[in-house]
């Protein structure tokens, strides 16, 4: 995509970091534990390492949810963004996208 968007458009690429989860609450979310799903946030801070190294801009969504998400900037499963994690991640775009 990176590269479709480079040749063919005028379009400027911004990244974002995945935003950490809440471990704990992640594995006590029903869903997850029936899904045998896990989640852990050293793999998605390993992403961010690798996101904060590109060229082009970059919103560092993880420097806001901390290398713990904080509790109310996460819903109920631990892993997807309550209205005040999607406000905080909003907030960064628009901080990081203009002077």
């Amino acid at each position: 995509m990176r590269r479709i968007a480079h040749t063919q458009t005028e379009a400027a690429w911004v990244w974002i970091t995945p935003p950490t989860y809440d471990e704990d609450r992640a594995s006590a979310f029903p869903p997850f534990q029936q899904g045998q799903s896990a989640f852990r946030n050293a793999d998605v801070v390993a992403i961010g390492y690798y996101v904060r190294a590109q060229p082009e801009t970059v919103v560092d969504i993880q420097a806001v949810f901390g290398s713990s998400a904080v509790p109310e900037l996460q819903g109920p499963d631990g892993v997807h963004p309550s209205l005040a994690g999607q406000k905080a991640i909003a907030r960064a775009f628009v901080e990081s996208l203009t002077p």
